[in-house]
């Protein structure tokens, strides 16, 4: 300890820093979900740890937690045409030697996000760190379609209703075909009970036209989240019971 030096970080034996985040909430103005503010999070947890802390994140009541999703610090639309631009190499990729993906990926980058080419090659490697996972790699195969295409009319709490939808990844196996659809979310829900009802619903429609589709096969729906890297399979009964008022066919 010095007067230079008030607090020194032992890098055998650092210092620890305690940040505290807020648990899961609903706000008594608004009645808006709330969490905690990812600014408030990252910029000390940064600060600390490159002067070499370690630093532990807790909450008031343990378990879970949440970032408000107000606190999403990507521009909404920077971030879906991102997204829009990492689904389109997932689709087109497979398509050529893996040699020639950085080739490929430059120039549809070059073309998808003219305006964001500092995010250029944080797509590209994402995209090849998902297309060679070996345990998404099955989703790719020569068995598999990318984009397929849906049309379907059918009711909604006894109104026609009209269903056009655009299924990111089939896989068609004997016994069962697996439908996939790509997520972008900043945060992924920590598991299938936290997924948003949105997303339940549209997994649940792709599902139930795909049964119509495919009729005598096992259908299994799941999203991919490509901020994880990682899949997440939806319970049936959770997709019947998200369009519980609709009916296809």
């Amino acid at each position: 300890m010095s007067v230079r030096d008030a607090n020194p970080v032992n890098a055998r034996k650092p210092k620890r820093v305690a940040i505290v985040i807020a648990n899961p909430a609903i706000s008594t103005t608004t009645g808006w979900p709330v969490g905690f503010w990812w600014s408030e999070l990252t910029h000390p947890w940064f600060a600390f740890t490159e002067r070499g802390y370690a630093v532990e994140i807790f909450s008031p009541e343990g378990g879970r937690c949440e970032a408000d999703a107000l606190s999403d610090p990507r521009d909404p639309e920077a971030a879906r045409k991102a997204g829009l631009a990492l689904h389109a190499l997932l689709q087109h990729l497979t398509k050529v030697p893996s040699e020639a993906w950085p080739a490929v990926a430059a120039k549809a980058l070059a073309v998808l996000l003219p305006d964001a080419p500092e995010e250029h090659q944080q797509i590209a490697r994402k995209a090849t760190s998902i297309l060679t996972r070996l345990d998404l790699m099955h989703l790719f195969g020569t068995n598999s379609r990318a984009e397929v295409p849906l049309l379907a009319r059918g009711t909604r709490n006894g109104a026609p209703v009209l269903v056009a939808g655009r299924i990111d990844r089939v896989v068609v196996e004997p016994q069962r075909v697996l439908i996939v659809d790509y997520k972008s979310d900043a945060v992924a829900p920590p598991d299938a009970a936290s997924v948003p009802p949105g997303y339940i619903a549209q997994l649940g429609l792709y599902a139930q036209i795909a049964g119509q589709l495919f009729p005598g096969k096992t259908i299994e729906a799941a999203i991919l989240w490509t901020t994880l890297e990682s899949l997440m399979f939806l319970p049936a009964a959770k997709l019947r019971q998200g369009i519980s008022s609709f009916t296809i066919g």
